[in-house]
């Protein structure tokens, strides 16, 4: 369970959750990068306790060593540099999927309710207690974020990711109808509507320094059906800049982020992580794209 940054000038930084002391990681469930921190959602025990169970995999009998403690959800902090600087134990009442940071050291969490399975938005105080839930505006989310036991399907929580922009964290819906939604550090929840063409809607946020650059899906261009990128204003969702990325490259599989307007991503050659800076050039548009 391995965490990298790279930076624009190649230099690494691993973050190793092996290094945590008192602590036995079973798993990890999210992470996220802040201006100051690096923290991961993590699942495990402060004590090891190694059983070897059977298990089956098809007709496939194998035997593996467990950890049988009692298992619980902890938040773990790094610094930007990769040294361990804290581990928080987290209750389980409510079950969190997502987890972000603000600047002043509270957390955004998504997740669900351990009884009714109602999928909830909260903000945590920097020790890991409930803060706060976050209400939503009526009609910024589907019913599979923010209800539960009189949703159509109770136990089926929304795909979300949270990404930083600005002092603020972007709540985004990987169902591509909705708004994104602009959490403030004081829990104020505001709705984003970017203003794409009919057909394109978002399929994913690409982190930035400035500004709001979103990957839109296009439901008409079956051979690069995510190759689209919008500059939006965070204001009022206007369409800044429009993107296409030349050669016939995917941005699917190229962004990695946007800094200082440059469009940063890695690729993999001969046993190296390589990176890649790329600016954008002016087009002449068509006049189907003028109008």
């Amino acid at each position: 369970m391995l965490l990298t940054s790279i930076s624009p000038a190649g230099r690494g930084q691993t973050f190793r959750l092996d290094q945590v002391p008192e602590l036995y990681i079973s798993s990890e469930a999210d992470h996220f990068a802040s201006d100051s921190n690096v923290i991961f959602l993590v699942r495990g025990s402060r004590e090891n306790k190694p059983v070897k169970q059977a298990y089956t995999v098809g007709s496939y009998h194998g035997e593996s060593t467990n950890n049988v403690a009692e298992q619980h959800l902890y938040i773990v902090t790094f610094s930007r540099e990769g040294e361990y600087r804290r581990t928080i134990e987290i209750g389980d009442a409510f079950r969190i999927q997502q987890i972000a940071v603000f600047p002043s050291g509270t957390f955004l969490v998504f997740g669900y309710d351990a009884k009714d399975h109602a999928p909830k938005l909260a903000m945590l105080k920097e020790d890991g207690t409930l803060l706060k839930y976050l209400e939503i505006p009526k009609g910024d989310a589907p019913e599979s974020m923010v209800s539960g036991a009189n949703a159509p399907h109770p136990h089926t929580i929304a795909p979300t990711e949270l990404v930083p922009e600005g002092s603020s964290i972007l709540v985004v819906q990987n169902e591509t109808i909705w708004p994104l939604l602009e959490v403030g550090e004081g829990g104020a929840v505001r709705a984003i509507r970017p203003k794409l063409p009919r057909g394109e809607p978002i399929e994913a946020v690409i982190p930035s320094d400035r500004n709001l650059f979103v990957l839109a899906k296009s439901e008409t261009d079956k051979g690069d059906p995510a190759g689209i990128i919008y500059e939006v204003s965070p204001e009022n969702g206007n369409v800044l800049r429009r993107f296409v990325l030349s050669d016939g490259k995917r941005a699917v599989n190229v962004m990695a982020c946007v800094h200082d307007r440059k469009f940063l991503s890695i690729d993999y050659g001969n046993g190296q992580v390589v990176p890649l800076t790329g600016s954008a050039e002016l087009a002449i548009a068509t006049d189907q794209q003028k109008r």
